[in-house]
Parts: C-alpha cells; sequence; structure tokens
C-alpha cells in the first residue's frame, strides 16, 4: 500500500516537474506545456479514492456504520430542537428554511455524538474510572496468563491481582476431581470451607459465589471469590469482568492442565523403563529432560547470583555510609543495622539457593563434600537431625561428574522430601562401594505411607504435583542404570536403597 501512495505521488508531479517547471526554470521554456502536464496531478487523489473505496488504507464499512449510527441517534434531538424553533417562530419561517435548519442541526448532532466516541475513549480515564481500572487490570491479567506454565503459578500471577482488583477478602481456583479436590487460594479465604461447599454443590451463598471455569470427564474447575471488604455485593461490572476473566483463564489452564499431564505421564515412565528395556531414542529422552533441567537451574542460579545478590551488595554498600551519621544508641541506628543484618541473612537465603540450583563445589570437593555442605545447611533449617556417613570416599570421587550430579540431585530430593512429609526425628544417609558399584542408603523414622495407596492417588497429582520428587529420583537412578528398593508403611517410616554401577575401567 505504501509503494502504491509512491508510485502515485511520482506519477502525480513527474511530468509537470520534469516536462514544464523544471525546464522553464533551466532553459527558460516549458518542453510540454503545464496545462497537459498538471492533469496528471489528479492521479495523486484518485488514487487515494481507490485505496479507500477498495478498502486497503480504510475500513469503509467500519466508518460509514459509524456515520450512519451517530445520524440516527441524532434525529431525535434534532426534531424536538427543530420542533421547538417551529413553534416559536411560526409566523416568520417557511417549510424550505425549516428544511434547512433541520439538516444543518442534523449534521452538528451527528458529528457531536461521532466526536463523543473519540473523546470518551480519551477521557474514560477520568469520567469512567471504575471501568478504566478493570479494563487496564484485565490487560495486565491476559498479559500475565501468558506466562504460566504450572499450577503454583496461578496465585502469584492471576489469583493475587484478582483480589487487588475487586478489593475482595479472598479468592481461590478450585478443581473439582474424581479422587478429591485441589484448593489454590490468596489472600482471607478459609480453604477448608471452600472444599465444603464444594463438596455439597454450593456455587453461590453469603460467603463465597463460584463462577465455572472449565467442565471435563475428568475434572471441573471454579473461580471462587469472596464478598467485598466494604461489606457490599459485587456489582454489574465486577461480574462482567470476572467472567472476562474466567474466559481468559479456561484455555489457560486446559493448556497447562494437559502439559501437567503430558510431563508427568513422562516423568511415570522414566521411573518404571528400565535403559536396557527402553528403545536408544527413549534413553536420549530421560537424558536430555535431565540435562535441560540442569542447564535450567544453572541458568537461574546465574541470574540471580549476577542481578540480586549484586543489588543487594550495592544496596549495603550505600547504606554503610548513612549508618556513619548517625551517633550508636540511637533508635535511627538501631533501625539501619536491623536493615543491614536483614539483608546480610537475604543474601545468605539466595547463596544457599544458588548452591542448591548449581552445586558448583562438585568439582572443586568432590560428591562427598558438596553433600556435607548440603546436610550442614538443611540441619540448621530442618526440625530432624541428619547424620550422614560416606565409606571409600577415594572410589566414590571416581565417578564421572555426570553420576556425581544425578546422586547429589537424588540426595538432595531425598531431604526434601524428609521435610516436606515425613515427620522425622532422625535421618540416615550412607554412601558405600560394594561389589563393584556404589550403595546409597537412607532411612528415617518418620511417619511413612502406604505405597498402595499412593499409587491409587497417583491420578491426583496433576494437580497437586503430589509424588513428582520421587519419580524423578527414580528416573536419574534409571539413567545412570542403577537399582531403586524403597520399603515402607504407615507409621514405620522409610528405608531406600539405590545401587549405582561403576562404569568398566572403575572398581574397587
Amino acid at each position: 500500500m505504501l509503494k502504491t501512495i509512491w508510485y502515485s505521488l511520482f506519477i502525480s508531479f513527474a511530468p509537470f516537474a520534469l516536462l514544464s517547471f523544471l525546464p522553464a526554470l533551466i532553459i527558460q521554456r516549458e518542453l510540454v506545456h503545464s496545462f497537459y502536464t498538471s492533469w496528471f496531478v489528479f492521479i495523486f487523489p484518485v488514487s487515494f479514492a481507490y485505496l479507500i473505496l477498495s478498502k486497503k488504507l480504510y475500513d469503509l464499512d467500519l466508518y460509514m456504520r459509524r456515520i450512519l449510527f451517530s445520524a440516527t441517534i441524532s434525529i431525535v434531538p434534532s426534531v424536538i430542537t427543530i420542533s421547538c424553533i417551529t413553534f416559536i417562530f411560526h409566523r416568520h419561517i417557511s417549510w424550505i428554511e425549516i428544511t434547512y435548519i433541520f439538516t444543518v442541526i442534523l449534521f452538528i448532532f451527528s458529528i457531536f455524538a461521532y466526536s463523543m466516541e473519540y473523546f470518551t475513549t480519551k477521557l474514560e480515564k477520568f469520567m469512567f474510572p471504575r471501568k478504566y481500572f478493570l479494563q487496564q487490570s484485565l490487560k495486565k491479567i491476559s498479559k500475565a496468563l501468558g506466562t504460566i506454565t504450572n499450577f503454583n503459578a496461578l496465585k502469584e500471577i492471576i489469583l493475587n491481582d484478582i483480589v487487588n482488583t475487586l478489593d475482595i477478602h479472598g479468592g481461590a481456583i478450585v478443581f473439582v476431581e474424581k479422587e478429591g479436590i485441589q484448593v489454590i487460594t490468596a489472600g482471607d479465604i478459609d480453604e477448608e470451607d471452600v472444599k465444603t461447599s464444594m463438596e455439597n454443590g454450593v456455587y453461590k451463598g453469603d460467603k463465597y459465589t463460584a463462577f465455572e471455569i472449565n467442565r471435563h470427564e475428568e475434572y471441573r474447575s471454579f473461580l471462587v471469590v469472596t464478598g467485598k471488604k466494604s461489606n457490599t455485593h459485587l456489582g454489574q461490572e465486577d461480574r462482567h469482568w470476572i467472567n472476562l476473566i474466567v474466559t481468559y483463564l479456561s484455555a489457560s489452564l486446559e493448556n497447562v492442565y494437559l502439559i501437567r499431564k503430558l510431563t508427568l505421564k513422562m516423568y511415570e515412565l522414566m521411573a518404571n523403563i528400565p535403559n536396557e528395556e527402553a528403545t536408544p531414542e527413549f534413553v536420549w529422552l530421560r537424558k536430555t529432560m535431565y540435562d535441560i533441567q540442569e542447564k535450567e537451574r544453572i541458568r537461574i542460579a546465574m541470574d540471580l547470583h549476577d542481578t540480586t545478590m549484586q543489588d543487594l551488595f550495592l544496596l549495603k554498600r550505600r547504606l554503610y555510609p548513612i549508618l556513619q551519621r548517625f551517633p550508636k544508641m540511637t533508635d535511627e541506628y538501631g533501625q539501619l543495622t536491623g536493615i543491614l543484618t536483614h539483608i546480610d541473612l537475604i543474601n545468605e537465603n539466595l547463596r544457599q539457593s544458588c548452591f542448591e540450583l548449581n552445586p558448583y563445589v562438585l568439582q572443586k570437593t568432590g560428591l562427598v563434600g558438596s553433600i556435607r555442605k548440603l546436610v550442614d545447611v538443611e540441619s540448621s533449617y530442618s526440625e530432624f537431625q541428619v547424620n550422614f556417613i560416606a565409606d571409600c570416599t577415594a572410589q566414590i570421587e571416581l565417578l564421572e561428574v555426570e553420576r556425581k550430579k544425578h546422586l547429589f540431585r537424588v540426595i538432595q530430593e531425598l531431604l526434601n522430601n524428609a521435610k516436606k512429609h515425613s515427620q522425622a526425628e532422625h535421618v540416615t544417609i550412607r554412601l558405600v562401594e560394594e561389589n563393584s558399584s556404589i550403595s546409597l542408603l537412607y532411612e528415617d523414622d518418620g511417619i511413612g505411607f502406604d505405597r498402595q495407596v499412593k499409587e491409587m492417588n497417583r491420578k491426583n497429582r496433576i494437580i497437586s504435583g503430589a509424588g513428582i520428587g520421587l519419580d524423578q529420583m527414580q528416573g536419574r537412578v534409571l539413567l545412570m542404570n542403577g537399582e531403586f528398593y524403597m520399603d515402607t508403611e504407615r507409621g514405620k517410616g522409610v528405608q531406600i536403597e539405590i545401587r549405582i554401577p561403576f562404569l568398566e575401567g572403575i572398581s574397587a
């Protein structure tokens, strides 16, 4: 379209400029009389008319509909106005004048109605502040929905914004499955009360209002909101906004659910098919998935180190000179000292997170040294005592780096599971070398679990994510051609034995 405009512009003015104007300026006579070359100028407006009529420049139908609509709604006030004028001046005005005045008034009202849309859009922020605020929040949430890759992100990215936008006490996204109900909450809302309402099929009551998001054979999902903090009911604008949010959420949750289901199925397969029974492609896929995880962890650790930790370091350097300005034993000195101590605590927590994401000491101090550091860190934050024993350290350190990383991740996951679920007082981890293999022995005195019940509720993990850590551990063990044994019962703790064979050429 832009080329067409430039071509028409050139064709319109080139004959006049090249054959009439420039020759007259240079040689004092025109090669072609300007009367003839000036006719080409009409090509430019004709080309514009063509672009408009062919809808390549403007959507003519849209503008015509808007003009027709403006003229239609202007007829009534125009008729009322001309009726008043006719009633007042009926002795001094003719029908021709009445028709002319009516046409002018209709034109003025039409222009006014047509321009109102433009001014309303520009001044919407001041004329309709609530509507404008809801629209801006909708745009923000719709953009954020594209970044959601798991169910846990729903709270941080979506639910908090919904609660703040509607100024309500709290909100929840509820997944109703055959195996149970999963709830993700934000704000002040009772999770158990929401579960009870969903189980009883109460979707609208004094406390909560539920809006259905998805309905499938496998699950149903709802957006549940409480009343407003001002103790008023949700208005029509609020409900319309929620319905739009639900429409966006419907597609996003469906995609996340399918991705989650596929991912869990892949983890389940990787945790149950040994390398010798799998095809080369499947073994490659298993290795690639763990490699991708490792690279992503390293990337996140580097980002934290290079951005957040550096920012905290600079902030601390800037606060120290301010601290020196205040005498000791003053309130200001104490407050700044507390801030600096809190910055040190945040920095230490970030340093620990970076180590857990990227155990860089593996290459410096080896596997045993890295595990000891991990155990020391976890012992300071956990409610149980961790006892780590390593025999034949020299043989263990002969493992290649990739296997060391996998063993480190397995122990890391064992400690994470112990923190989350075991309720244990003592945890024992042993690394020993026997029969040309490395044995990892784990034992705790926690509450244990029923494996049969856990297998029956496997589908329930799609929302909750429970059991993924166990599958990942088994998958890593199988990737190393190892063996995974677990013995547990309800109330009898957990015992796990993992055997990793040495590669050829490495033996005791």
